[in-house]
């Protein structure tokens, strides 16, 4: 039968304030009896990862790049198998728009690195872009909403090309 299935929403920008709303839409974390956590994901973009110019070239050209994928933030912090959780997420950086519904699951508690390998046909570039997500643990102690203090990038196997570099920023 399978774990239930919680919505994760990824918020377009940091919230200045967490409430219940905003908490209720993160990925909850082990808790204590004081305290509960969950993990809020914002933000959503493209970093480059690469470029590979081969205009100047009459034959096909690989390149590979170890992309890292999971959480960043310094401390571990493990997710709850108790639940599959999915996010629809929307990675918007310049012209480019990638749409995919992200499945978080207890392996996102940890980097893990994978290879990509990208080919590039004679005479043409590419810009490689890997999606990514801001992500900041809320926590609720005391009746209150507050941020912990630690934000972290949420690094997704979502890859994106380009003929052109896209914007910075």
């Amino acid at each position: 039968m399978g774990f239930p299935t919680k919505q994760v929403e990824i918020l377009t920008s940091r919230p200045t304030i967490v409430d219940s709303d905003v908490f209720d839409k993160g990925i909850p974390l082990p808790g204590t009896e004081s305290q509960m956590r969950a993990i809020i994901l914002y933000a959503p973009t493209l970093q480059i990862i690469g470029s590979l110019d081969n205009t100047n070239s009459d034959a096909e050209t690989a390149w590979s790049r170890s992309v890292t994928v999971g959480f960043t933030f310094s401390t571990s912090e493990t997710l709850s198998v108790s639940t599959s959780l999915e996010a629809d997420a929307v990675f918007v950086k310049g012209s480019v728009t990638v749409t995919t519904t992200l499945t978080f699951s207890q392996e996102w508690s940890k980097s893990v690195t994978e290879t990509m390998v990208f080919s590039v046909p004679a005479g043409k570039k590419t810009f490689m872009y890997q999606g990514y997500i801001w992500s900041e643990i809320a926590v609720y102690q005391n009746q209150q909403y507050s941020w912990a203090g630690e934000r972290a990038r949420c690094l997704t196997n979502v890859l994106a090309t380009t003929r052109e570099p896209l914007p910075v920023g």
